[in-house]
């Protein structure tokens, strides 16, 4: 066989080579690191402890947390359960149950964080017992937290309810200054506070308007709220091995201690 045929072979395994090095490299490039997580939240100050807990999981358990946030209630489940992120940290059992059994989602609780407790605001009266007959009130529009909010209402003495464990306006019973409500997405309760005549907002959503729950609420719930924030993933989740090395890192003291900071003592923790 002639030399420069022989050369021109070289020269052709010698491509064909590089062309498999570059397409493993590629391949190798597009896999996704074992470890890391990606984790959903609601923009606001929770995803600030979640960043937190990003450097103590890098720290620690050299975990490496990406942080995709939401602004939309429905969505962290919606992203979990179509497997675009790992985990969320967002909700309370009751919101979380009431999406399972609408949504036939299949999630499941892997840790708690916090207790942010719902208060009363308002910007136009002082205490509860200015407010006027027919007074507006604004609560969350998803059930879980509107029957949150009506509790609330309820242990304020403002309304009374019937039995119901997860109560709507139907279940009121009795309404002495003849409330009016107005059912809102609950990221939208402290924008709209100056309309109305009081809201029923929760302290991750107060915060961001420079609402102090120990400071501004007119009235606000107690430390054993059974409303504890939670962190959820899919059932059978391959990377469970991980996801209870970050539980550890959102319980860990630099995520409490931000959390006292941030929150201005009203965080509660639940573990």
């Amino acid at each position: 066989m002639p030399l420069s045929v022989l050369r021109a072979l070289e020269e052709l395994s010698m491509f064909k080579y590089c062309v498999y090095l570059l397409i493993a490299g590629l391949v190798a490039c597009n896999q996704p690191d074992p470890n890391t997580l990606k984790i959903g939240t609601i923009a606001g100050p929770e995803t600030k402890l979640v960043e937190v807990a990003r450097r103590v999981a890098q720290q620690n358990y050299g975990l490496k947390i990406k942080i995709v946030e939401f602004n939309d209630y429905r969505l962290p489940n919606e992203a979990l359960q179509d497997g675009s992120i790992d985990a969320n940290i967002y909700q309370h059992q009751p919101y979380l149950q009431s999406t399972m059994e609408h949504q036939h989602y299949d999630l499941v609780v892997i840790g708690k964080t916090f207790i942010y407790p719902t208060g009363i605001y308002s910007k136009k009266y002082t205490a509860l017992a200015d407010l006027p007959k027919h007074a507006l009130i604004a609560l969350p529009n998803d059930p879980s937290n509107a029957a949150r909010a009506l509790k609330l209402l309820q242990k304020a003495q403002l309304i009374r309810l019937n039995h119901n464990p997860l109560p709507s306006l139907k279940d009121m019973t009795q309404n002495a200054k003849q409330l009016r409500f107005k059912a809102l997405d609950a990221a939208q309760l402290a924008r709209v506070l100056p309309d109305v005549d009081a809201a029923v907002i929760n302290t991750t959503f107060a915060l961001p308007a420079k609402l102090l729950p120990t400071v501004d609420a007119l009235f606000i719930e107690s430390q054993d709220s059974p409303y504890a924030n939670l962190i959820v993933t899919k059932k059978a989740h391959p990377k469970m091995h991980l996801l209870k090395q970050f539980v550890q890192t959102m319980n860990s003291n630099e995520v409490k201690n931000e959390a006292n900071t941030l929150f201005k003592g009203a965080a509660v923790p639940a573990w």
